[in-house]
């Protein structure tokens, strides 16, 4: 599982992004991006780019 944490997000606290599921996970990858709540419409490549490494890295594996 990948989290996607923006630092900025007034919503959800970047402890909860990546803690809540860690105990549910037995591969957590988390990635500190600058941004806000609405990071993926904010810097879309960023997050295209971060998803398209972690589905590359689990499909080799």
């Amino acid at each position: 599982m990948q989290v996607i944490a923006p630092e900025n997000d007034h919503h959800v606290s970047v402890p909860l992004q990546t803690g809540a599921p860690a105990p549910y996970v037995g591969d957590l990858t988390v990635h500190h991006v600058p941004g806000s709540h609405w990071v993926v419409s904010q810097r879309p490549a960023l997050i295209a780019g971060l998803v398209r490494e972690f589905v590359a890295a689990k499909v080799s594996a």
